[in-house]
């Protein structure tokens, strides 16, 4: 019996890739593989071909196998549009840029043209999701409770909007860089002194929500695992050595969330919300392929095990 192929395409050192792979070691009737989409330099391991591989796409893996795209039943699309690690003799930036576009675009293009299997997301799906413009707008047509919110690089629309806020603004990227953490923070007076910065990029200036109640909802398909962060800091990430439990959410929040998730074409997602004071749940953003392993790890509660059940049973799915 021909056995069920699961690619991982991540980025090296990704736990959760290695992870969820290892979950797989012993399931006799599935292949899974991982694909470091920033070791393709050097790694000899993109191919296609309308010759001399009948337009086959052949890929090579961690373990130097190649396999042909093709074959592949579901690609989970993890981390893909990282910068290729570089060979330490190539210095020239124009030679740097080259590599690192056209490793990234064969790559897609290899993927997108011969694969015709499922995705964890879909990677058009995935590009729209990460905007957080689009989230933002499609969750409050939906229904969420969305702060009050500016994106935006225009000073004074920024002090405009800072004073109608009575100066409880916070800040964060709208995209960010992979090169290292940004974290949301509160702005000042002295921030709004600054007319080039504000002009340099644009940003997300949101409402301050009050609250230490903090909610990381992960969603697997119809499966939804809560867990309520208890953190007094603006941006939780800083420190989770805090109160993290594993929580039932509210009936109309998971609709919502499931709602999105069909909205915008995912299968998966992670979603952040705020609880203020009064108990209201507010959305801050969903991303596609978000972090849920450190849960495990803090709380000791098993996810990697409904993950691999999640891709597993969307694979099967798929070819009934």
């Amino acid at each position: 019996m021909k056995k069920h192929s699961i690619l991982i395409l991540t980025i090296r050192g990704d736990l959760h890739g290695y992870l969820v792979k290892n979950s797989f070691k012993d399931n006799d009737d599935v292949v899974c593989d991982i694909v470091e989409t920033n070791q393709l330099c050097l790694s000899g391991g993109l191919t296609w071909s309308n010759t001399l591989y009948n337009s086959d796409g052949l890929i090579k893996t961690i373990e130097g196998k190649t396999i042909n795209v093709k074959d592949i039943d579901l690609i989970w699309w993890r981390r893909v549009n990282y910068p290729q690690i570089i060979p330490e003799f190539i210095k020239e930036p124009a030679h740097i840029d080259l590599i690192n576009n056209d490793c990234r675009f064969a790559l897609y293009g290899i993927i997108t043209s011969e694969f015709n299997g499922i995705y964890i997301n879909d990677p058009v799906a995935t590009l729209k999701a990460e905007n957080k413009v689009y989230q933002l707008a499609t969750a409050k047509r939906l229904g969420f409770n969305i702060p009050e919110t500016l994106i935006s690089k225009d000073p004074k629309q920024i002090r405009e909007f800072y004073n109608l806020l009575n100066q409880k603004v916070v800040v964060k990227c709208v995209k960010g860089t992979n090169q290292y953490q940004t974290l949301t923070r509160m702005i000042d007076n002295a921030d709004l002194e600054n007319t080039h910065s504000m002009e340099l990029s644009p940003a997300i200036y949101q409402e301050y929500i009050q609250g230490s109640h903090h909610l990381r909802v992960n969603c697997f398909g119809d499966s939804i695992y809560a867990f309520l962060i208890d953190s007094d800091h603006l941006d939780w990430r800083c420190n989770l050595t805090v109160s993290i439990e594993k929580v039932d959410i509210d009936n109309e929040i998971k609709y919502l969330i499931i709602s999105l998730m069909k909205r915008m074409n995912l299968k998966m997602g992670i979603f952040d919300f705020k609880i203020d004071n009064n108990g209201k749940v507010y959305l801050l953003e969903v991303n596609s392929q978000g972090q849920f392993l450190f849960l495990e790890g803090l709380t000791r509660i098993d996810l990697t095990n409904p993950f691999k059940t999640f891709l597993y049973n969307e694979m099967v799915a798929s070819k009934t």
